[in-house]
């Protein structure tokens, strides 16, 4: 009897799915009573004004709704997409058309006055605190590449790892658990006169799916890399140094980032 294959979603992305949509159904609910408060507000029938210490307690929750609402955000793993980019965005404008529409004429002044100045302290405390981790550089959550190849003879140690003088590009692949990782570098060759280049990494045979990458500058002139349109059979980078290049240079990018695995069962 011929065994039927069925694929199962693994669950590190079953739960991320399920992440995903707890937190946008919660945020759309949000939106939609600061929408009818707002409507009220406009059409005049929210006139009375809360009393200070509710105002108080109305917007630190509301507060504490919008923190606990991006570190779940960001308890799904580290996206590139412009969703996941824009979506930490999105509480603290809810947040400030609430307290638009609580902002009554009558309201007692110490309680504006503290209410407004939580919010921004929490708004600027929140990105001040983002801002310095995208500073800082990624944790590596799997062995680097030079620490699984040995280094033969006619290798050179230099500071975009070990890889052969005349070799521009190493991909190592391997598996652990329900993830396949990948571990690049690569080198990217910039001419006189030119401040952006554009490389590609082709995966062959293809990952399972869309891998998650992250990807810096190892050696060479201060550079940027970004990572655009990642997929399954390969990436495309864009790297663009801070200056134009006087002469011609070498930019050392390292790459590193998995991709789940299917996880198969065969039925008999």
């Amino acid at each position: 009897m011929e065994g039927a294959r069925v694929s199962q979603i693994p669950w590190p992305v079953l739960r991320r799915d399920l992440l995903t949509a707890l937190l946008a159904s919660g945020l759309a609910a949000f939106v939609v009573v600061v929408l009818l408060l707002l409507a009220r507000r406009m059409a005049g029938a929210l006139i009375q004004p809360l009393g200070g210490f509710s105002l108080l307690a109305v917007s630190g929750l509301a507060i504490l709704l919008g923190l606990a609402w991006r570190l779940g955000w960001q308890a799904r793993g580290r996206q590139e997409s412009s969703l996941a980019l824009v979506a930490p965005v999105l509480p603290g404008i809810v947040l400030f058309m609430l307290l638009c529409a609580l902002s009554l004429p009558g309201t007692a002044s110490w309680a504006l006055m503290l209410t407004w100045l939580a919010f921004l302290t929490g708004e600027a405390a929140w990105w001040w605190t983002a801002y310095s981790d995208l500073k800082q550089p990624v944790a590596r959550s799997f062995v680097s590449p030079r620490s699984i190849v040995e280094p033969a003879e006619d290798e050179v140690e230099t500071g975009d790892g070990s890889l052969p003088q005349d070799v521009f590009q190493q991909i190592t692949r391997f598996r652990g658990g329900e993830q396949e990782r990948v571990a690049i570098m690569l080198r990217i060759s910039f001419a006189p006169g030119q401040r952006t280049a554009v490389a590609h990494v082709a995966f062959c045979p293809p990952l399972a799916g869309v891998p998650e990458l992250v990807a810096e500058v190892t050696d060479g002139p201060s550079a940027t890399v970004a990572i655009t349109n990642p997929q399954s059979y390969g990436a495309r980078l864009e790297v663009r140094l801070e200056e134009v290049a006087d002469e011609e240079c070498v930019v050392a990018v390292e790459i590193e980032g998995h991709s789940w695995l299917d996880v198969l069962s065969t039925d008999s």
